[in-house]
């Protein structure tokens, strides 16, 4: 979705299986787009009203410009009103954080899902002015969370309630839903967010919720790779993985899905495709429950931008268990993700204790090796 000419790419993908089945799509914001509301969010919170405004000129021009490439003159105006509204609410949010100067948790969820739900209007505008029958959706109405903001988790039960009533009856009318990616609300309909790259996830539990027969996942590579590319020029496209593969891969620094995208799908066995947009001729990569293949190591991922944390207590009356909950709780707080935690002891006459945070360094050359076991 970065640009007009990939809209139009991935309305084609959309159009030719909506003419073979039902299809719903789930979009993300265009390229930069989410960091760009992110950080007018930072400079609102922090006063700096210069680049707050700048930013706002900069959203507002790349989506009308898109607007612009995108649609015929007379389907413009309806769509320009549409962006301007968006864009005035994200505006409405920013200058708020900037008279409290502050961020609240809440609010900005509410801000960050307008990048998708801008790209949601432009997919529908566009697939409607092809004769295509499509709406957009804001995910909100769908996709039920907790109250875990910027990192929450889906409820199924729920969700799947409201998928019945907003995505099942434009399917059973042909009618193709556009819904955002990365974003929710809670039971009470507070705006919630599903963590940075959500969008995939977003379409796993909309799979999940109505029962699909597969999920396509299309993105910029041309699959699940043996390593990544970029540091292995010899890497191979995975022609099958299982969920359980897959899922180590994401978790371990592989960049092709979500880490909780097949969470959803586990229970009812809903197969995935994962395809490049640039070249949908690939076969692509199935992520499957069960595979039959050989033994032995598959795939190799690495991880960056780690860190390694060790934290002591500085006197003999401070309870550890009370530091590592406050660091924990720091973490979650900071929205740090805790890949590998260790506790270690001094000799028995010492009344010393460390508590260690460990993940993988970028220094520290390690890999983590996948293995399938037949």
């Amino acid at each position: 979705m970065g640009s007009a000419d990939r809209i139009r790419v991935a309305a084609r993908l959309a159009t030719e299986q909506h003419a073979l089945r039902p299809v719903a799509v789930v979009v993300s914001a265009m390229s930069k787009i989410t960091d760009l509301l992110l950080d007018t969010l930072r400079k609102a919170e922090a006063g700096d009203q210069t680049d707050v405004d700048a930013n706002l000129r900069h959203l507002t021009t790349r989506h009308i410009d898109c607007c612009g490439a995108l649609l015929p003159p007379e389907r413009q105006e309806a769509a320009l009103g549409g962006i301007h509204a968006l864009i005035q609410e994200f505006t409405r949010i920013a200058k708020g954080m900037m008279m409290l100067g502050e961020r609240p948790p809440r609010s900005v969820d509410e801000a960050m899902a307008v990048g998708e739900r801008l790209s949601a209007l432009l997919m529908a505008e566009y697939l409607e002015s092809q004769g295509v029958a499509a709406v957009a959706v804001n995910a909100a109405e769908v996709i039920a969370t907790d109250a875990l903001f910027g990192n929450a988790n889906p409820l199924m039960e729920p969700t799947r309630q409201r998928a019945a009533k907003i995505l099942q009856p434009l399917l059973d009318k042909h009618i193709l839903p556009v819904m955002t990616g990365f974003n929710g609300s809670t039971l009470d309909g507070r705006p919630t967010t599903l963590g940075r790259g959500g969008s995939d996830f977003s379409a796993s539990i909309a799979a999940a919720a109505l029962d699909a027969r597969e999920l396509w996942i299309w993105t910029d590579v041309d699959g699940i790779m043996t390593a990544d590319p970029r540091l292995v020029p010899n890497a191979q496209v995975l022609e099958a993985v299982t969920y359980a593969e897959a899922a180590e891969l994401a978790y371990n620094g592989a960049k092709v899905l979500h880490p909780r995208t097949l969470a959803p799908l586990a229970e009812r066995q809903i197969p995935v495709w994962s395809k490049n947009s640039f070249a949908p001729e690939k076969p692509g990569t199935r992520i499957l429950p069960k595979i039959e293949c050989k033994q032995g190591p598959h795939a190799v991922t690495s991880m960056a931008d780690v860190a390694l944390v060790s934290i002591e207590p500085a006197s003999a009356a401070l309870s550890g268990t009370k530091v590592m909950a406050r660091s924990l709780d720091a973490l979650a707080r900071a929205n740090v993700e805790l890949l590998a935690i260790t506790s270690s002891s001094a000799p028995p006459n010492s009344w010393k204790k460390i508590w260690r945070w460990s993940w993988l360094t970028v220094t520290s050359n390690r890999f983590k090796w996948m293995y399938r076991w037949a």
